[in-house]
């Protein structure tokens, strides 16, 4: 887990800033509130048509972001914005694959808790400050049933908000299970405008409540 994280924690590591959340803030070389321009041409920005949103936001796909810093352990970025091209959340994925196995949520937990663990070991983040929730999606717009298992760090930086989510989702379609982990860093604001309210928290699950939820 190390070797694969190995790019991400270097370019935080070598941030001259002192602050730990200031160095999560420069996540793959990209940061939050500046101009989408730096990173992708805005004409390539794609309104999402599978997400309820309460304001436009703009999403740039992997294969239109240049001058990031990618990470082996993740296959997948993406970045959203608000309606003036600024950066509002970067995403960055990886999907694990069943083809030849049983399906199990133990790879991407284990990832995504070696992730939290040295996010907190490298940067002296407060341990204490990261909470975990359980959701399931209800937004009416998404074609396929999905649960989230997330952990969430949260800080303040002057008036600004920000959210890291380290995130296991589940998902069901065409009647199998798939997994995906997630890091998404995004502003308190977008989170409170735009994702809240496309997920009710529910209880602690395990794999046999995911298999019974995603495939009928």
């Amino acid at each position: 887990m190390k070797k694969l994280l190995g790019i991400v924690i270097l370019s935080l590591l070598l941030s001259v800033s002192s602050k730990a959340e200031d160095k999560i803030d420069q996540l793959f070389g990209i940061k939050l509130n500046t101009d989408i321009s730096m990173y992708a041409n805005v004409e390539e920005g794609k309104i999402s048509e599978n997400m309820s949103m309460n304001e436009t936001i703009y999403t740039f796909a992997n294969d239109t972001l240049k001058n990031i810093e990618r990470d082996p352990l993740f296959t997948s970025y993406n970045v959203r914005t608000d309606k003036n091209y600024k950066i509002k959340v970067i995403n960055a994925g990886k999907r694990y694959s069943f083809e030849n196995e049983k399906f199990s949520d133990k790879n991407c937990n284990d990832d995504k808790f070696n992730f939290i663990k040295i996010l907190t070991d490298e940067l002296n983040l407060n341990s204490s400050k990261f909470k975990s929730f359980y959701r399931k999606n209800v937004d009416k717009k998404l074609k396929f049933d999905q649960l989230w298992s997330d952990t969430n760090y949260v800080y303040k930086d002057d008036t600004d908000q920000y959210r890291l989510m380290i995130i296991c989702d589940f998902i069901g379609y065409q009647n199998k299970p798939y997994s995906r982990l997630y890091v998404s860093w995004m502003t308190e604001e977008y989170y409170r405008k735009n994702v809240i309210q496309r997920f009710e928290i529910i209880d602690e699950f395990n794999t046999d409540f995911i298999l019974e939820y995603l495939v009928k």
